[in-house]
């Protein structure tokens, strides 16, 4: 019994001992890249704009207002405490503040007739049966302090009348008619 129990644990050491040996190392192990992974200095933007909701056209110009490298622009000058830039497009317009580190400190932005998320086009036309979606914008405030406030304007048509609606969006996706 004592041989055997011996023999056991020989058995398990040797097999730790295998098991950490740097010869067998995997070369596939050794580079392992991070796909989809967003390592951003204006991460807490990021976090604020985004949601599950957010439309993937928005969520592309986001990401490229977050990854914009201030430090990198011909009108850098570190003497400076910040920079507003504007960013346009067909379908928006986007004024950021970034601080002289590249910070965004704020930012306004503006996106015109983009696909509503499917649970809002939901909700607008349970709530307003008949009625259809003529316009539309998605307004997203941010500041680093309070965070972002995102806001649709819907402009709703049925029989020659015209409804505006103001719907802001929570962080638990609940949806308050204005």
């Amino acid at each position: 019994m004592k041989t055997q129990l011996f023999g056991l644990l020989f058995l398990g050491l040797t097999t730790l001992a295998y098991s950490q040996s740097e010869s067998d190392t995997d070369p596939e192990a050794e580079n392992v890249g991070l796909r989809n992974v967003v390592i951003s200095a204006n991460s807490k933007y990021l976090s604020e704009a985004f949601d599950d909701s957010t439309p993937n056209s928005v969520k592309d110009v986001e990401y490229k207002v977050a990854t914009y490298d201030i430090t990198e622009s011909d009108v850098y000058d570190p003497e400076y405490e910040g920079y507003l830039v504007d960013f346009n497009g067909e379908n928006f317009d986007i004024k950021t503040s970034y601080d002289a580190e590249g910070l965004i400190i704020s930012s306004r932005e503006k996106f015109e007739d983009i696909l509503l998320p499917h649970y809002l086009r939901q909700s607008v036309y349970k709530e307003y049966p008949g009625w259809t979606a003529h316009s539309n914008s998605y307004l997203v405030s941010y500041n680093h302090k309070t965070g972002a406030k995102k806001r649709y304007k819907v402009q709703l048509r049925k029989d020659g009348k015209r409804k505006n609606l103001k719907i802001d969006v929570q962080s638990d996706m609940s949806l308050v008619y204005n």
